[in-house]
């Protein structure tokens, strides 16, 4: 009579178990990524072309802010607005899956209605407060303007400390400080009075003092197509 156990299928492999280990985190990995994509394909409500090109020259004379993520190569990950609220406000669960599958870093665009405005107090802070973000940029209806961290960005706090005007004219309230700093830098928001665009003038003084690259270009008119 056989020895052998009857009750084992002998078709089973017999795998090694660091390599049904990492069979096991493939899996799992697997799974991140595909709750990732879900999670931006989820929250993408709105298509202004596949490419950072076409997102900005297709944006500029919208009247709402849409707000998109690209990886390094340039290509859409994600497109986002509130029509509500005028204004983007972002989940972080979005920008986290953006980053999950672009872990050296992403570029962040925006549109502002405004002409010729460039970053906000707000859109500076929350590059600062994602260092994933390696370039942010702002279009407006004539000017494109990126503002980019090779080195990484400064601390927030310190950051504010020193450019917030709300912070400053606190902080200086009998002095011109505060006063200087909004006059000769900022232009407030008319949709939120808690929001300020910054000149260009302000963009190139944080590109010196922190080792940021700023650029200021043109949009291409040509490229442009009418919204209907």
């Amino acid at each position: 009579m056989s020895t052998q156990d009857s009750t084992k299928p002998t078709w089973i492999p017999r795998l090694p178990l660091p390599l049904v280990v990492l069979l096991a985190l493939a899996l799992i990995l697997l799974g991140f990524i595909a709750t990732a994509r879900l999670i931006l394909w989820s929250g993408s409500n709105a298509d202004h072309g596949d490419t950072l090109d076409e997102f900005l020259t297709s944006v500029c004379d919208e009247e709402y802010e849409f707000f998109a993520f690209f990886d390094l190569n340039e290509n859409k990950l994600f497109e986002y607005t509130n029509y509500d609220k005028h204004q983007v406000s972002l989940p972080t669960a979005y920008l986290n899956a953006a980053t999950f599958l672009n872990p050296r870093g992403i570029i962040v665009a925006h549109n502002h209605p405004e002409d010729n405005a460039a970053h906000s107090i707000n859109d500076i802070i929350f590059s600062m407060e994602h260092n994933q973000i390696l370039t942010s940029i702002v279009v407006s209806s004539h000017k494109v303007y990126t503002l980019s961290a090779p080195n990484g960005w400064p601390n927030v706090r310190d950051f504010i400390a020193t450019y917030d005007p709300r912070i400053a004219d606190q902080e200086a309230r009998n002095q011109q400080v505060g006063n200087y700093i909004r006059k000769n830098w900022f232009i407030p928001d008319e949709n939120n009075e808690n929001s300020f665009y910054s000149g260009q003038a302000f963009l190139e003084a944080i590109a010196d003092d922190y080792s940021l690259v700023f650029t200021v270009n043109t949009i291409n008119r040509s490229l442009v197509e009418p919204i209907y």
